[in-house]
């Protein structure tokens, strides 16, 4: 046995959290160095409900770790951030930082990961249910949402931070799907459906009734001669005998019944992550089979998110760049997403009145707020004429994805002092750290000749704001992805 290497004691000022979560960090680095330093000597699992420190150890071994790693260390963060605890895997073990709640979840979430098989896993545990939205998927739509080899879903919960998982649907009695669904008016001698599950699952033959009757519990039995084989005779109860349909009204059906037949997905995650991905699974969902969402605003509405139409008429909200859309929702603190041809805004009833206002100055040509004095929600800058032509729109589109925020030159005449002619940027969002973040960049852009694009990111120092929300430790307020919405400000896309 190898003598365990000399130490040195190190010593980690601050609050309580913040030093576990340092010491978690290092103990990580040790174990990548000297393997076995720390795993040979586990720290024991506190039991409290309060801060402390559970250690799991990995299915067979670690055989799976990979899985629970994902691409750059994706499913690790997507884990600790759904559980707000703090996770690393120190050798073949799990090591988990925060309230017992917190560790509760973030063991529960890593037994279902490493555990799930083609997408799905048996249950949710109950202890997850508070982060967990479902969304009833047809099974004609799922090809298109989940993409080749689960491309289209992976590049989701890369954006939003989530993870999904088929689940299983909930068992329908008997009794509810005979109240959804009158029985048929059956007669000796008519043609009907017969319903047969086999290998193939569930599908419907031509048949001939040649008798009704009742069952010992007093339920009506159709006894039926199939077309396909006048030998074979099968006696099925009445909720799996249909009328015969012919033509559109029998392809029409089948198409209903093909939305019917869904696939429950269930989304762990932040609420406004979780949000997000419901409202793009529900875009795409309607784009395979349109119609499907009878009540589009109420279906995406709930509690925390109302929903509501968007004002602004289709054409006008699709000519406006993208960008500019997203950055209009952004600012508000809502979502915006199109379900078929209903573009949707997503957030409290305060928020997504700012968001229509947002819409609406995006989509005009010179957009004009002369009320701007009264509004809590809007900063004012004034450029002087001769530098306005260094804030050209990519420059402002580079700020307005730095801090979160809606900008927009006004076209209000202004009073200018002197002689010198000025105009006024308008700078638009909730967090007011996130406006006065903008109108510093815009006070230092304005004296810079716009670089070319390529160049874009060298600015500051940083990545244009590309950063992911675990990098963002600058304050500048760069674009943060997965939905975070600390000092009241972002918004999911």
């Amino acid at each position: 046995k190898k003598p365990r290497p000399p130490t040195e004691k190190l010593h980690i000022y601050g609050e309580d959290r913040g030093r576990m979560e340092l010491e978690l960090k290092v103990l990580n680095l040790i174990e990548a160095k000297l393997e076995g330093h720390v795993t040979s000597n586990l720290r024991e699992s506190d039991t409290c409900e309060g801060l402390g420190w559970t250690v799991l150890p990995l299915l067979n071994d670690g055989e799976l770790k990979a899985k629970l790693i994902g691409k750059g260390g994706s499913v690790r963060m997507k884990i600790s951030k759904t559980c707000g605890s703090t996770l690393e895997y120190v050798g073949n073990y799990a090591y988990i930082v925060g309230t017992g709640l917190e560790r509760a979840c973030t063991a529960a979430l890593l037994e279902m990961v490493q555990r799930s098989a083609n997408g799905g896993v048996p249950e949710v545990p109950a202890c997850l249910e508070s982060m967990c939205s479902r969304v009833d998927v047809p099974q004609d739509a799922s090809p298109m949402v989940i993409g080749k080899r689960r491309a289209t879903m992976n590049a989701i919960e890369d954006d939003t931070g989530t993870l999904t998982f088929w689940v299983p649907k909930k068992a329908v009695p008997i009794e509810q799907e005979e109240e959804t669904a009158p029985p048929l008016d059956v007669k000796e001698g008519m043609v009907v459906e017969g319903k047969h599950e086999g290998k193939k699952g569930i599908r419907w033959f031509k048949a001939h009734v040649i008798d009704i009757f009742k069952n010992d519990d007093g339920g009506t039995i159709v006894k039926v001669r199939w077309d396909y084989d006048e030998d074979e005779t099968s006696e099925l109860p009445l909720r799996d005998v249909r009328e015969l349909l012919e033509g559109d009204a029998a392809e029409e059906r089948d198409q209903k019944e093909a939305s019917a037949e869904v696939k429950p997905l269930a989304i762990f995650g932040e609420e406004r992550a979780r949000k997000r991905v419901q409202l793009k699974v529900m875009s795409m969902i309607e784009c395979k089979c349109p119609g499907h969402f009878v009540d589009v605003v109420a279906q995406a509405s709930d509690a925390h998110f109302g929903a509501e139409k968007c004002l602004i008429p289709r054409a006008e909200l699709l000519s406006c760049p993208q960008d500019r859309r997203d950055a209009a929702s952004l600012a508000s603190g809502c979502i915006l997403e199109a379900v078929g041809d209903v573009w949707l805004v997503v957030g409290s009833d305060e928020r997504r009145a700012l968001c229509q206002d947002y819409l609406r100055w995006a989509t005009m040509d010179e957009p004009s707020v002369p009320d701007v004095s009264a509004r809590s929600d809007v900063s004012e800058f004034t450029v002087p004429e001769n530098k306005k032509s260094n804030l050209k729109q990519d420059v402002l589109a580079d700020v307005m994805s730095r801090t979160e925020t809606f900008i927009f030159f006004d076209a209000t005449p202004i009073e200018a002092d002197g002689n010198s002619a000025e105009t006024r940027l308008l700078v638009c969002g909730v967090c007011p750290k996130s406006r006065e973040q903008a109108i510093s960049q815009l006070t230092t852009r304005q004296n810079e000749e716009p670089r070319p694009k390529a160049a874009m990111d060298d600015f500051e120092g940083g990545a244009a704001g590309k950063k992911s929300w675990a990098d963002d430790t600058s304050g500048r307020g760069g674009k943060r992805s997965w939905g975070d919405d600390s000092e009241g400000g972002a918004a999911g896309k």
